[in-house]
């Protein structure tokens, strides 16, 4: 019930700063590039235009979020209430992983037209969203500016965008398949061709891998960088 609220807010705090119009743009401009280009090319642009986009659109939401709340004072009082971590956590994963799929459907949907497998697509983009929604909130704890966080940020983001190199057959390697980003590049892209279980079972299983990771450094961060600073307990 606290997670269902947890996102719930998340939602109209989100709305309330215009995160959701602003995609409405954004989803806009993506569908007129991809009508722009020849139809030989679109495929694979928008393979790597859901993956650099909504996929990872968490990272940059969750970092302006994160420290938004810290500025208005919200974390002094937030964990006063029974609201946990976790639930907190959650509820931000939840929250913008299902703008990240609607985003993706979107773009698609206007792009290609129906006939697209959704499946693949969705698992793909929701484990990618909450992966980078987590790391995300991992860099913006240890960050105390916008600014600060946006220029970490590459430096962190550039291993994961390894498997896009691939992607346009700049360069390929058997390990490319340890990182998360591949796994996210072979689920996007059974949109457009069917994947067999040998292709898809590692592609969901690396992310899941990650993910996992992921959500346990992000609360570590969370309660050593947030909760103990306003003298909460770890909860």
């Amino acid at each position: 019930m606290r997670v269902g609220r947890a996102v719930w807010q998340d939602v109209r705090f989100q709305l309330r700063h215009g995160f959701y119009l602003a995609y409405v743009f954004v989803c806009a401009v993506y569908v007129l590039i991809l009508h722009s280009l020849p139809e030989s090319w679109r495929e694979t642009t928008l393979t790597a235009l859901l993956f650099s986009d909504p996929s990872t659109l968490g990272y940059f939401f969750i970092g302006g979020l994160i420290l938004l709340e810290r500025g208005q004072n919200l974390f002094d009082n937030l964990f006063v209430t029974p609201l946990r971590v976790r639930e907190y956590l959650l509820g931000k994963v939840i929250s913008l992983a299902g703008l990240s799929a609607v985003t993706a459907v979107c773009i698609e949907l206007f792009s290609f037209g129906p006939g697209l497998r959704v499946g693949p697509l969705l698992v793909g983009v929701v484990l990618s969203s909450a992966f980078f929604t987590l790391l995300g909130i991992s860099v913006a704890v240890r960050t105390r500016t916008v600014n600060q966080f946006l220029l970490t940020s590459p430096m962190i983001l550039t291993l994961f965008f390894v498997p896009l190199l691939e992607t346009f057959q700049l360069w390929q390697s058997p390990w490319l398949y340890l990182l998360p980003g591949k796994g996210s590049l072979i689920l996007i892209g059974g949109a457009f061709a069917p994947l067999s279980l040998q292709e898809a079972l590692p592609a969901v299983g690396m992310l899941a891998i990650w993910t996992g990771g992921a959500w346990w450094y992000a609360k570590h961060s969370f309660e050593r960088y947030v909760i103990l600073k306003i003298g909460g307990g770890v909860r």
